[in-house]
């Protein structure tokens, strides 16, 4: 490793550790973890009322194909 490339090692390394270590890139995880969470809430959500909500819009569908134009 040349000089160049370990001083670029070291200048980049510091501001990383400070940045998963520090309360600010602590929130950032929380934040990623959170929407994480979410989106597989509404994933299941999705995939547990897919055929319902199927169900109900060819429902309307048919309801709104049955109104006769002028």
């Amino acid at each position: 490793m040349t000089k160049t490339t370990a001083a670029l090692a070291r200048s980049t390394k510091r501001p990383v550790r400070r940045f998963f270590t520090g309360a600010r890139g602590a929130n950032l995880v929380e934040y990623m973890i959170l929407v994480g969470a979410v989106a597989l809430v509404s994933l299941g959500a999705a995939k547990l009322f897919q055929g319902k909500v199927k169900e109900q819009m060819d429902k309307e569908g048919n309801a709104v194909t049955q109104i006769p134009t002028q």
